[in-house]
């Protein structure tokens, strides 16, 4: 039988889960295939009851709105509520802010989040900073180009994260999502990750948010601790040698320092 969440509007998330240990939930960003945290997933699935959901719009839950922020922040709760308990959450990009405002309602089910790549703050924090995030032109830009055609915003924003990526790479991942997630579902949640502005939510973590980073530039500041020392001084940032997706060994080791789980034997 294939796990749902059934929501009040009607609405199926489906879930999914494997292995014993800690709880711990992925969540997808707006624009992320599954395929691309196969390689941590792998690296956690001996000492963790791995669990993953297709948020609305995407993968074999119901392809049905809306994607703003608030629902989709509800929707990980009850996914939460039906596969607790959970030792953390793991997220980047919007399904950060989604995991972070989520564990800020409901500690008692998300006791940590963990950042991959991303910081949990609004754009307007990030001015003057070497990042396209502070950049509103840039932002419009992609999220237009992503209403008015999918593929190309796709590519735009997949060519911006991985800039050492072939074409050929950058075809295949964005035929991947294409079919993995409806082009509204993308839109709509790139553009409530621009708007959102977590407030105290992040803060009110304290050392329960860890975010694990390259601090290679981009879309987000090039040293993401000095812009979470401003606003986020509790939370522990922790810099890997390569990028958190790159390096899926560097990212299961931060995480199982939260979840308490040893590294295996090889």
């Amino acid at each position: 039988m294939v796990p749902f969440v059934e929501r009040e509007d009607g609405v199926r998330l489906h879930w999914d889960e494997s292995g014993e240990g800690p709880g711990l939930l992925v969540a997808y960003s707006y624009i992320q295939h599954p395929q691309v945290l196969k390689g941590l997933l792998a690296e956690l699935q001996e000492g963790h009851r791995l669990i993953t959901y297709d948020a609305r719009g995407a993968g074999e839950s119901t392809r049905q709105g809306p994607y703003d922020m608030a629902t989709d922040v509800a929707d990980l709760i009850a996914v939460a509520e039906e596969t607790g308990p959970l030792a953390a959450v793991a997220a980047n990009g919007d399904a950060t802010n989604r995991a972070v405002h989520a564990a800020a309602q409901r500690r008692d089910l998300i006791p940590y989040v963990i950042s991959m790549e991303s910081v949990p703050l609004a754009p307007r924090q990030a001015a003057g900073t070497d990042s396209l995030i502070s950049s509103s032109s840039v932002l419009e830009a992609l999220v237009g180009m992503m209403r008015t055609d999918y593929r190309s915003g796709l590519i735009a924003a997949i060519e911006r994260g991985n800039p050492e990526w072939s074409q050929e790479q950058i075809r295949a991942r964005v035929d991947a999502i294409v079919a993995y997630v409806d082009h509204d579902a993308s839109v709509g949640r790139l553009d409530e990750w621009i708007r959102d502005d977590p407030g105290e939510d992040p803060a009110a973590l304290g050392d329960h948010l860890i975010v694990a980073y390259e601090g290679a530039g981009g879309w987000f500041p090039a040293d993401l601790s000095d812009l979470g020392s401003q606003f986020l001084p509790e939370a522990r940032f922790e810099k890997l040698e390569r990028g958190a997706l790159t390096r899926p060994d560097l990212t299961a080791a931060v995480i199982r320092s939260v979840t308490g789980v040893s590294a295996p034997v090889r």
